[in-house]
């Protein structure tokens, strides 16, 4: 049997995949689904008073951090369907990038230090 192959990128749209696998899984003999990845999560708290903010820090989350990838396989019989969501290589790639045409001027030493600057611009409301 000759399968046909779709493969999902992650702009694609969550819907787009869902509709794709159930026509697919609908018509299958023995229909697969697999969903894997992981998701990592990290916190920092103060351990002391920062001298910079008002009011007292101690014990306080100061920042949340997470990485998030998802993998998703459908075996639909004659319609193979695959989808992957690599988000964390997608951001590493778009990190490099911006990072390589960034203001020389701008006080980040890293990567990741300018991508933390630019989360809590974002929630601060300014969009970057």
């Amino acid at each position: 049997m000759n399968n046909k192959h779709v493969f999902y990128h992650p702009r694609c749209g969550v819907a787009l995949l869902a509709l794709l696998m159930a026509a697919g899984l609908a018509h299958a003999e023995e229909p697969s689904f697999h969903l894997g990845g992981y998701l990592r999560m990290g916190a920092s708290f103060n351990l002391q008073d920062a001298p910079e903010t008002a009011g007292d820090d101690r014990g306080k989350l100061s920042m949340l951090r997470g990485t998030l990838l998802l993998d998703a396989d459908a075996d639909a019989g004659p319609l193979r369907i695959k989808g992957v969501a690599r988000a964390v290589r997608e951001m590493q790639r778009r990190l490099a990038e911006e990072w390589e045409t960034r203001d020389p001027g701008l006080p980040y030493r890293t990567p990741y230090e300018a991508l933390i600057m630019a989360s809590i611009i974002e929630l601060a409301g300014g969009r970057v």
